[in-house]
């Protein structure tokens, strides 16, 4: 079965029709908006712990006493580096009731995901579906389906080896069970830009700091595991997860005697095209396999 290793552009579905439509079910599938709007706001009273007196002689009092409580909290030793900003909006008064560095930006971290996930239900709903579509632009007869098979991908972010195994096995079911044209990954749902322009602009390997892709495979990363070799000073076996003709390995690494001090680095090289891993360093013949998780360009 011809495949084309590298995502490309279908040149467009006028004469396909789609032989299958897959959609993937979100993680948080059961959630509803009025249940993250919950949990951010018990996870607000709980990182402050100042609730505001249930019997306070006046308003204004309370406030005083909410402001020291949440200055005492702030005087903790751990919050000295004044990397952090808050603000505490009252919805019923219509004013802050307190602010600290609002205005500063900072990097959010795990914690913005309750707004994005608020964001997404709110647009999107609680029962939408990422799906994936198969179309062919040939004919299916006999198991043989004569023509292109396009992949066209709406932004699933969990589309992983697990569920491209599924969608192989529910196509071979239709039964497919032999192409004669290409197989062609479709990413033109989304745009060209595949960084936000408030990312760091020179990004590393780290798997993390993948691209975006409307067909993105495996959170667009590979996986490279490095195992020692047979004896000292021979080349450590080096698997990359899933095998592909865009990923190319350099591997200058050395399996080292036990006992020796060693260091194993392992990149990935934007080769204009493709990318390169590249192993370099040591490892010791009594170690176990390493795992590196590394993202494509």
């Amino acid at each position: 079965m011809p495949t084309r290793n590298r995502f490309s552009k279908a040149p467009g579905f006028v004469n396909c029709k789609i032989i299958f439509n897959r959609v993937e079910f979100p993680s948080m599938k059961s959630m509803n908006l009025k249940a993250i709007k919950f949990i951010a706001l018990h996870a607000l009273c709980f990182c402050l712990a100042a609730p505001l007196p249930a019997h306070a002689e006046t308003q204004e009092k309370g406030i005083s006493l909410f402001h020291k409580k949440i200055k005492k909290i702030l005087s903790s030793s751990c919050l000295r580096k004044n990397n952090f900003g808050i603000k505490i909006y009252s919805l019923d008064r219509g004013e802050a009731l307190f602010e600290l560095r609002e205005k500063t930006l900072f990097i959010p971290a795990s914690n913005l995901k309750i707004l994005t996930t608020a964001v997404a239900l709110e647009t999107l709903g609680p029962n939408y579906r990422f799906p994936t579509r198969l179309y062919t632009d040939g004919t299916l007869k006999d198991g043989v389906l004569r023509g292109n098979l396009y992949i066209k991908g709406y932004g699933d972010p969990k589309f992983v080896t697990e569920q491209m195994w599924l969608l192989v096995n529910e196509l071979k079911n239709l039964p497919v069970h032999k192409i004669t044209g290409n197989v062609i990954g479709d990413d033109s749902f989304f745009d060209d830009r595949k960084r936000i322009n408030t990312w760091i602009k020179n990004p590393g390997a780290q798997a993390y700091e993948a691209p975006l892709g409307a067909l993105s495979f495996n959170f667009n990363t590979v996986q490279a595991y490095v195992s020692p070799g047979p004896k000292a000073g021979s080349k450590p076996k080096i698997v990359i997860e899933p095998d592909t003709e865009y990923l190319t390995l350099n591997n200058q690494a050395r399996t080292y005697k036990p006992g020796t001090r060693n260091r194993l680095i392992v990149n990935r090289l934007d080769r204009n095209g493709f990318d390169e891993i590249t192993v370099s360093g040591g490892i010791r013949l009594d170690q176990a396999r390493a795992q590196y998780f590394l993202n494509i360009t």
